[in-house]
């Protein structure tokens, strides 16, 4: 799951809306618990609903974003831009393990429908001396349980997330243009990788690699830069670049300070977009989490 995915699955988790610029604000609404017929109850629930952008009055993504990140709101605009313009499909707007948007529906997805609601939904057949006193308890205890349960999954889908987009930081300005909101904190994780990238061998480079053996190293000199890392300590990026070089001598690797305290690495510049976006996808088999700087 990307990170603008995860931003939006824990937000709404969490039973708070937000505005999604171009598509609309996602809020969470109640459904009380209902008496169907004498002996049928059908618990509380939680759904998400679709309403009009700017409607609700909810955080934008984007300022959120922006917050998360530490950057300006205009790079965060273009942050989401891109995302969205991934996300938009012929199916509608897919957001992973949220939901689709398609014709101004909104249909949750599993993994988001059991965060909201891990307890029991479906109608609960009681004994006809049970007292209203205790009907009115057992939906109080399943409303706590529920609440419990949905902290747990958050912090498992989170923890999971981290692992899998450990080289991928939505910390800066990216060709892509995207908008969020609320977060948890990401700390370096791109660390623990150049940690292990130093103790590994080095791999067989790939063979887009071997035909540019004997070109010279590759310029970094350029508005667009091809970043293949994101690291929260010089030293951290030093270990990258001394792996990094194994993989591919014929690149020119250059550490780039960022005003938040990271150093990003680039391997690759160009002033012409289309041509740093050609060499992302060389990179993209040496180093797969590749993304562009726009300066």
């Amino acid at each position: 799951m990307d990170r603008i995915s995860i931003l939006i699955f824990n937000t709404l988790s969490a039973r708070q809306g937000l505005s999604l610029p171009g598509i609309g604000d996602l809020y969470v609404e109640t459904m009380p618990a209902v008496m169907e017929e004498a002996g049928v109850v059908t618990p509380p629930k939680y759904r998400v609903m679709l309403a009009g952008e700017g409607s609700m009055n909810l955080t934008s993504i984007v300022k959120l974003i922006a917050t998360v990140q530490g950057m300006d709101e205009e790079q965060a605009k273009e942050q989401y831009t891109g995302w969205l313009a991934e996300a938009c499909t012929e199916e509608g707007v897919v957001i992973a393990s949220v939901g689709k948007i398609q014709d101004g529906v909104f249909v949750v997805a599993s993994d988001l429908d059991r965060a909201l609601n891990p307890g029991v939904s479906s109608p609960v057949y009681l004994s006809g001396k049970v007292a209203a006193k205790r009907v009115i308890l057992w939906i109080v205890s399943a409303i706590i349980v529920g609440v419990g349960l949905s902290v747990v999954l958050i912090v498992w889908i989170e923890s999971r997330s981290q692992i899998q987009v450990a080289d991928r930081m939505l910390s800066e300005e990216v060709v892509a243009v995207v908008d969020t909101a609320k977060v948890v904190k990401h700390s370096s994780v791109n660390d623990t990788v150049a940690d292990t990238l130093s103790a590994m061998s080095a791999a067989p480079a790939a063979a887009d690699t071997m035909q540019r053996a004997t070109e010279p190293a590759a310029s970094v000199q350029g508005r667009y830069k091809v970043i293949v890392g994101t690291y929260s300590t010089e030293a951290n990026a030093d270990k990258f670049i001394a792996s990094a070089k194994k993989k591919d001598s014929t690149l020119h690797y250059e550490k780039l300070p960022r005003p938040n305290g990271r150093v990003m690495v680039a391997a690759y510049a160009s002033d012409s977009e289309q041509d740093a976006l050609r060499m992302m996808r060389e990179l993209n088999g040496t180093f797969p989490d590749a993304w562009i700087l726009k300066k």
